[in-house]
């Protein structure tokens, strides 16, 4: 490939683009490292780092480098699989010099653009390496979140998430495969299912099982070596508490947040030994260590690649055909499946402790992460950000969406110090709700409406999956005790999301898309299998008694009657609705199951959710009440990121949210918070009633009735950062094939290829 390519030039423009933004990460990670610094003993650190022995240091230093030597392998082999065919010593140099790439920009985005740069002489093309990139991501998030929620059950006391969690897990990954089997089956076409198989058994063949072996065993040396300096430090051995909590430190470090992990690894590393009863300084103690001997042997392995590149090579190439070939349909599954399988695993979420709050892990987490990075990059190397989305100035609002959040961090750990709840559930947390958003964003910008159709339809089926499978469970396991012990209770589904109420907005936000989606139910079996799932979906909403979400149902089914397009789908909700309450009651003249039992309550637990319409909970009204208090205090900027948590747990010891996400948004942010956070929001409302005939486009219609739910939800309960209300959103408002029509220009999909 020769210099005048646009994949070439392409990465050198995306360089250029990366050193802008270093110096704001360099800012972040001195600012992080600064505030470790001050809430530790700085004589007890210095104390404990010139304590360690030279043995320590060697050791460590050894096994980072098996990490990252191991690392290269990994490449080579997923290189090899690409259609980038080079020998294993310029796979070595390639890799080493991209971890030089990746500490100083965001890990993968680094890391894609200094193996772009490095190979373009090989003729691969750049989307070819960054999907290299993404694969590698996908595998150690994967197993980096697998292996940290492990680790906090060890280092935080453990987590209870039912009476027996053993049952419930079984019970839990049972109905996980029967979704996942369903949703394949329905969602997704012939051709798709096609593909599903070929990527199924290339992950479970040889390749896959190699590349998550490598991945295991660098992952092992990396916290060996965080192990090996921890243990030096408490002088004892290795121990359960602090396998887990070097973990929990190497996971956070791989967000890109910052410099190379600095900053991030010493804050987290703090919090997790202070809650694991170990002191604070040791576990900074350990972070700088471990960040410093990475640097060390990033500068070895820079050495040795020089060495190894120098030496006369045979020149391999197998041709940018099969590169191309092998690109072009990994980018097609990317986009249309990614965002699917995010949207099945997004309805499995469990709580995490942190040392005074929780954090909400998901299992769609690490590939919505991953596709986010990857949407990313195709936005910034070619140029699509002005016209990604339908909606104009929409990048300037999530900017000042951002800026808002940062904003208040700051604020905030001036005037009371810095929380887990405003560093990991809300900082942090807007990473993870922007990732949601590029990936629905991917799949209607990269696959067009096959990529919409397959997301919409597979959290359509999953949903109802569950509300399915949590029925038939409930109606079985008829004895409340039994329900109890499953984290299920008869008189309130809370599906796999472990909360009724963020379950019941889900189903909700569902039953929009399919009432509206008309798209989605083209087969000839369609209106029956409409009339069912939407009937299911409806029931899930009753069964989860959420008095808000109640609310916002007859608010969006109100505004889904006044659609014309509209009213005979909504005729297909009263007939499932109608069929599944005589499905029910036939079971329960057939069966007379036991008293508490699903089938007996469900027609008075509805009643009885009526009736308490007028109650409001005290811990509400007290949320209520201080958030108001707050905010007269702070009326203009507010009163800092996580004020209300972080003074309400000083007051009473137990934490609070504020149930009202407007009132939040004014007691912590101000006025001036209020608009800039939800200046998104009002762009795509206000663009798409400017529209002359808005009622007859579905994605414009789609998106309106989820932001009537979100803001009716947003009344009663705090759903700022529900990920599948961001998810539906990203893709009802990004330009279809925006980023098909460049990828097509760059010669990567033909231009007789469909998805």
């Amino acid at each position: 490939m020769t210099a005048s390519n646009p994949e070439v030039r392409s990465s050198g423009f995306l360089s250029v683009r990366i050193g802008r933004h270093r110096a704001v990460q360099i800012a972040v990670a001195i600012g992080l490292l600064a505030a470790v610094f001050l809430s530790n003993d700085h004589q007890r650190l210095g104390n404990l780092f010139s304590g360690l022995s030279v043995w320590t240091f060697v050791i460590a230093t050894a096994l980072i480098l098996a990490n990252q030597i191991m690392s290269s392998l990994r490449f080579h082999y997923l290189a090899s699989e690409f259609g980038v065919a080079q020998s294993l010593r310029r796979s070595f140099y390639v890799n080493t010099m991209s971890i030089v790439g990746g500490l100083a920009f965001m890990n993968f985005i680094g890391q894609g653009a200094t193996r772009a740069a490095l190979m373009a002489d090989s003729r691969s093309v750049t989307s070819t390496v960054f999907l290299i990139t993404a694969v590698e991501r996908v595998s150690s998030l994967a197993m980096l979140l697998l292996l940290a929620i492990i680790s906090t059950l060890l280092a935080l006391g453990g987590l209870s998430i039912a009476e027996k969690p053993g049952t419930m897990l079984a019970v839990f990954v049972s109905i996980l495969a029967f979704i996942l089997v369903t949703a394949t089956k329905l969602a997704f076409g012939r051709k798709q299912q096609r593909e599903l198989r070929l990527i199924f058994s290339v992950a479970i063949g040889p390749l896959g099982w190699r590349i998550l072996g490598i991945t295991f065993a660098m992952h092992a040396c990396m916290i060996l070596a965080y192990l090996t300096v921890a243990a030096n430090l408490i002088h004892a051995a290795f121990s359960a508490k602090l396998v887990a909590a070097s973990t929990i430190v190497m996971m956070a470090a791989s967000f890109p947040i910052s410099f190379g992990g600095w900053g991030i690894r010493e804050l987290t590393a703090s919090y997790v030994f202070e809650a694991g009863n170990l002191p604070s300084e040791i576990g900074v103690t350990m972070g700088l260590t471990i960040g410093l001997l990475s640097l060390i042997a990033v500068l070895l392995n820079v050495a040795i690649a020089f060495f190894v590149n120098a030496r006369p090579q045979r020149a391999i190439d197998a041709g940018i055909g099969e590169s191309q070939r092998r690109t072009s349909r990994a980018i097609r599954a990317l986009a249309w499946l990614a965002p699917a399988l995010a949207a099945i695993l997004v309805n499995v979420q469990v709580q995490l402790p942190t040392t005074k709050s929780s954090v909400s892990a998901n299992l769609a987490d690490p590939i919505v992460i991953v596709a986010g990075l990857t949407m990313l990059l195709f936005v910034l190397r070619d140029s699509v950000a002005r016209t990604l989305w339908r909606i104009p100035h929409f990048n300037l609002a999530l900017g000042l969406m951002g800026a808002t959040l940062v904003a208040g961090f700051f604020h905030g750990w001036i005037r009371f110090g810095l929380t887990d709840w405003a560093l990991y559930n809300r900082l942090v947390g807007l990473g993870i709700v922007l990732a949601y958003l590029l990936t629905g964003a991917l799949a209607t910008a990269a696959a067009g409406q096959v990529g919409t159709r397959s997301l919409f339809r597979a959290l359509v089926i999953a949903c109802a999956g569950v509300v399915l499978t949590e029925w038939v469970g409930a109606y079985i396991l008829s004895a409340e005790v039994a329900l109890k012990s499953m984290g299920w209770y008869s008189t309130q589904f809370s599906g796999l999301i472990g909360n009724r109420n963020a379950f019941a907005m889900v189903l909700l936000l569902v039953l929009a898309v399919a009432v509206s989606g008309r798209q989605l139910w083209h087969r000839r079996r369609g209106a029956v299998l409409q009339g069912v799932v939407l009937g299911l979906l409806a029931w899930g909403i009753y069964l989860t008694g959420s008095r808000g979400v109640g609310v916002a149902a007859l608010a969006v089914l109100i505004f889904l009657a006044a659609i014309p397009k509209c009213r005979k789908p909504l005729l297909h909700v009263a007939f499932g609705a109608a069929l599944i309450t005589g499905i029910f009651s036939f079971g329960n003249a057939v069966s007379e199951p036991a008293s508490g039992s699903v089938a007996n309550m469900q027609f008075g637990w509805g009643l009885r959710t009526v009736e308490r319409y007028g109650f409001i909970q005290a811990d509400r009204m007290d949320s209520l009440a201080g958030g108001l208090r707050m905010w007269f205090d702070y009326p203009i900027f507010g009163a800092g990121l996580g004020a209300f948590m972080h003074d309400w747990t000083a007051k009473t010891g137990a934490p609070l949210v504020i149930h009202n996400t407007f009132l939040w948004l004014m007691a912590e942010f101000g006025a001036v918070g209020l608009i800039t956070f939800l200046s998104a929001l009002g762009l795509i409302v206000v663009y798409t009633l400017r529209k002359p005939r808005w009622v007859s486009d579905e994605s414009s219609v789609t998106a309106l009735a989820c932001i009537v739910v979100f803001a009716v939800v947003s009344l009663t309960h705090d759903v700022a950062y529900q990920r599948v209300f961001w998810l539906l959103i990203g893709a009802l408002i990004a330009r279809p094939d925006a980023l098909r029509r460049a990828l097509k220009n760059r010669s990567l999909l033909s231009r007789k290829e469909t998805v």
